[in-house]
């Protein structure tokens, strides 16, 4: 209850960040984002999808923000991405539908 509540009232999540300007191809905290990651260094999505052992299809839904990953996944995709692609970069792309 108490991080639902911490959600509500960030100003984050209620539309108002004062870094939207600078949410193009990095959330505010400056992480990028997955699809941006895999653009910027050619990587598609069937490649990076045999490198975590998943199909092309989960790699996109995750990419367009459809779906979250697993927590597996999550951190397997920091590892694969040296942490430029964190979880809470994940969970940004679901909650706001980027």
């Amino acid at each position: 209850m108490f991080l639902l509540s911490i959600a509500i009232a960030h100003p984050y999540y209620l539309g108002g960040s004062r870094f939207h300007h600078l949410r193009a191809a990095h959330d505010y905290r400056g992480n990028m984002r997955l699809d941006t990651y895999l653009e910027n260094r050619n990587i598609s999505y069937a490649e990076f999808a045999d490198t975590l052992g998943v199909t092309r299809n989960a790699v996109m839904y995750w990419c367009r923000g459809l779906r979250r990953p697993s927590v597996t996944n999550t951190l397997a995709i920091e590892e694969a991405t040296d942490r430029h692609v964190t979880a809470r970069d994940l969970i940004t792309m679901v909650l706001h539908g980027e």
